[in-house]
């Protein structure tokens, strides 16, 4: 296996330098169900895997109907990539529309369904804008591609902010492509800004949603 481990390292170092690496920026999206190992923990079977494959259901379908692309599943987060002259407005507008559903489907149905359970569902998004290099692992069959760059980090890292009074964190390199009415920093309609280590850019954060 060493051998053909080294093999591997020159042929990618060789593809890489004989075909090079374009950037491209886009806008990644990482939506990111909240508490899943203190979900399965306390709760049955039945239960977990009905609300994770629905919130994971929700997010997918809403990332698509919202001019985004399905870029990976990451244990209980989803992320999604999007592009264009609007990619951070429809990138917001998503994470807007994903807590919508959570609060008014998703959570009603809990309740319905599982009365006993008394469970509240928590969920995070975040959004970043960078540029980013689109490489192919040629390990899986599908969904073997990867994302060089920091929007593909930075989303994820931002899901790590445990606040369950807001849902949705951007950095300030989305904020400043959002249009107008997406903005309202200076009203405090909409975003406040937070001071995040780890995060090398301003960071807004909003609990606003948006009715699908």
């Amino acid at each position: 296996m060493k051998e053909n481990l080294e093999k591997d390292l020159v042929e990618i170092f060789e593809e890489n330098t004989k075909h090079g690496l374009t950037e491209k920026e886009h806008v990644m999206l990482f939506a990111d169900f909240g508490g899943s190992t203190s979900l399965v923990e306390k709760y049955d079977i039945f239960f977990s895997s009905w609300l994770l494959q629905s919130y994971l259901n929700c997010a997918s379908k809403i990332i698509l109907a919202s001019e985004g692309t399905i870029c990976a599943f990451e244990g209980d987060g989803i992320m999604g990539k999007f592009e264009g002259k609007n990619k951070a407005t429809n990138a917001v507008k998503c994470g807007f529309k994903i807590q919508w559903a959570v609060e008014n489907l998703i959570q009603p149905k809990i309740n319905e369904l599982f009365p006993n359970h008394r469970y509240t569902i928590h969920q995070v998004v975040g959004i970043d804008c960078s540029q980013l290099t689109e490489i192919k692992t040629n390990i899986w069959e599908y969904y073997d591609i990867l994302w060089v760059g920091r929007a593909a980090n930075y989303s994820a890292i931002l899901t790590c902010i445990n606040n369950p009074q807001y849902s949705t964190y951007i950095t300030n390199e989305v904020y400043c492509k959002l249009t107008p009415e997406l903005k309202g920093f200076e009203s405090n309609e909409l975003w406040t800004e937070i001071h995040e280590q780890g995060i090398n850019s301003r960071v807004f954060r909003s609990n606003q949603t948006l009715k699908i």
